[in-house]
């Protein structure tokens, strides 16, 4: 079988950088809010990227794509490898060889997976900390749990987050209190492209020691049942506690069923705990709302808007068959948004409920994205719901389906997230998820004794013994 790539001649490609350029700057709303919180001229990297594109052959092609749209700072615009329409999209066309296309290429091409960046590290009150002991293969101790992660390649770490490895990741955040950039992912620089080498400087105990990157091996027998779904009843403070690790649809009944089990019960808290929860579908929070509440009207009007572009605009009417508040525009420097017309989220008359109507306590962290985000940002504007934990750094809000575009000769398959929430908000600083309502900051040893908790994480003695969010709501009345 011959793919389009294979063919393409150098007009073909810088013509699909082009419109891939163009299609982000159209649609993508978000650039426009880092670039006046953060100072970072993203569209003039993203513009010199395409200026000086050396398009020599695909793999040029495809890493200079990717590195476009990983620039644009958001894990909802990226090459898709499938394409599962939703029925807004069933009159939206994407090929079987557009899909298959995108799938090859992203087994081939991976240079900036997520995998090639230094592992078990987490950002704390401004510092980066090695949460696992990594050994070589020969079992030599390289570097302690706890070590605190200095310089790569004598740059200080702050400095080559921002400038070296910002440029690849797309899960990179904004700490507003210290004003810096950071991430989860730090990147290995020989993967990238930027050395043929990684120095690592770290300290532990005010001792500081360096390691020439090679690989490492992480010892580890942490169980994955963290991941699972869970609808628990603590007897002892009259607690339903709702694990939820991610939004899928394929939940909803495991979670309406067992809640409602519970409903001739004495419930004095209602915890639920989105920690580490990478989003999926609104409908999953939404129905577990539901089912523990009853009738309310839990999902406000909200202040969704698009770019004010014929691209942004064409598809949300002729894809999404949305419309727009023609009357209600207004601009961000020299960006133009205009208001989506919708109706708010009211539920109402869904499944039965156990009818609770104290306060719901909603445990959070920094693993938190997408329509998780956007559960917790409906829940910090209602004054039942109590957020608790830590912020992501992410631009939060409410937001629909990323579009789908395919690039016209390529026909890689791409998604633009194409939604700013604007609701409650009072300056643009406000966009970004650096808000809960009671903030709790774990210590560097408590994440590493859960990374390595050998029994039932988010079980319920893990819960009352070993977590500090949890113990938190407990002390609340």
């Amino acid at each position: 079988m011959i793919y389009a790539q294979e063919i393409l001649t150098s007009k073909e490609m810088q013509e699909d950088i082009e419109f891939l350029t163009q299609t982000i700057k159209d649609v993508n709303p978000h650039i426009t809010i880092r670039e006046k919180v953060t100072g970072t001229h993203i569209y003039e990297e993203i513009d010199s990227l395409r200026k000086n594109a050396k398009l020599e052959d695909f793999e040029n092609f495809y890493y200079l794509a990717k590195k476009i749209l990983l620039l644009s700072q958001d894990q909802h615009n990226d090459f898709q490898e499938s394409y599962f329409a939703e029925p807004e999209d069933s009159n939206l066309d994407i090929s079987e060889e557009s899909i298959a296309i995108s799938q090859r290429c992203s087994f081939e091409y991976d240079n900036f997976h997520p995998s090639g960046s230094i592992s078990s590290l987490e950002y704390l009150e401004g510092n980066y900390y090695f949460t696992r002991d990594w050994y070589d293969r020969n079992g030599r101790h390289l570097i302690p749990v706890g070590a605190r992660l200095l310089r790569v390649n004598n740059l200080p770490i702050d400095e080559y987050v921002s400038t070296v490895s910002r440029i690849v990741d797309n899960s990179i955040r904004w700490d507003s209190d210290l004003k810096k950039y950071y991430s989860l992912r730090v990147y290995v620089p020989q993967l990238i492209g930027y050395s043929d080498s990684c120095l690592l400087v770290f300290s532990k105990d005010a001792i500081k020691d360096s390691l020439h990157y090679r690989g490492a091996t992480i010892k580890s027998g942490v169980s994955s049942d963290y991941l699972k779904p869970k609808v628990l009843y603590f007897n002892q403070d009259h607690i339903l506690y709702v694990r939820v690790p991610s939004m899928e649809t394929d939940h909803i009944d495991f979670y309406t069923e067992n809640i409602l089990k519970y409903k001739d019960k004495q419930i004095d808290k209602v915890i639920i705990d989105v920690r580490s929860n990478q989003g999926g579908n609104d409908l999953v929070w939404m129905n577990i709302v539901s089912a523990i509440t009853g009738n309310i009207n839990f999902v406000k009007e909200e202040d969704l808007y698009i770019r004010n572009t014929s691209t942004a605009i064409n598809y949300l009417q002729i894809v999404r068959k949305m419309g727009v508040n023609k009357e209600d525009v207004f601009s961000i420097r020299d960006d133009s948004f205009i208001r989506v017309a919708t109706q708010p989220d009211t539920i109402k008359n869904w499944p039965p409920s156990i009818n609770y109507s104290g306060k719901i306590y909603v445990m959070v962290d920094n693993r938190c994205f997408s329509s998780t985000l956007a559960f917790i940002a409906t829940c910090n504007r209602n004054n039942d719901f109590i957020t608790i934990g830590q912020s992501s750094g992410y631009i939060g809000g409410r937001g629909i389906t990323p579009f789908f575009f395919v690039l016209p000769h390529s026909k890689l398959l791409f998604t633009i997230n194409p939604i700013l929430d604007t609701t409650g908000i009072e300056n643009v600083e406000n966009y970004y998820d650096n808000y809960v309502k009671i903030p709790v900051t774990c210590s560097i040893q408590d994440i590493t004794f859960e990374t390595d908790y050998k029994g039932e994480r988010y079980g319920e003695e893990f819960l009352y013994k070993y977590d500090p969010v949890f113990q938190k709501v407990l002390k609340l009345e």
